[in-house]
């Protein structure tokens, strides 16, 4: 017998079934609810810069974001609908920035912190 007959023998007398219907019914309620959530998270008022930077980022965050893009103290302070044009797309080329730093730390495999510890 070939190895592949045997591998095919074998596999036929080890299926088992990969799939189990679920007895227990998802209340409708309850889908009707995860499903709100979902529409919630993908909508366009949680997905535009403005909900982002006043609701979603940490003080911390908000700070490195203002400093990559060269604004002042006060305007850490401001709502992101009320910052002028120019300061708007500061942040958006700070982002991008952010974003380009990380790709080339993540694709160097340079993030561990002890890689940082033991640098000299």
């Amino acid at each position: 017998m070939s190895l592949a007959t045997q591998q095919t023998a074998n596999l036929e007398q080890n299926t088992t079934p990969t799939l189990k219907l679920i007895s227990n019914q998802v209340s409708s309620t309850a889908g009707q609810k995860c499903l709100a959530e979902i529409r919630e998270k993908l909508s366009s008022k949680t997905r535009n810069p403005a909900y982002i930077y006043n609701k979603t980022l940490t003080v911390k965050q908000r700070k490195i974001l203002c400093f990559s893009a060269g604004l002042t103290r006060t305007d850490l302070q401001t709502p992101f609908e009320q910052l002028n044009e120019e300061a708007r797309l500061a942040i958006q080329k700070a982002i991008l920035l952010c974003g380009h730093l990380f790709e080339t730390f993540n694709q160097a495999q340079a993030l561990e912190a002890k890689q940082y510890i033991k640098c000299k």
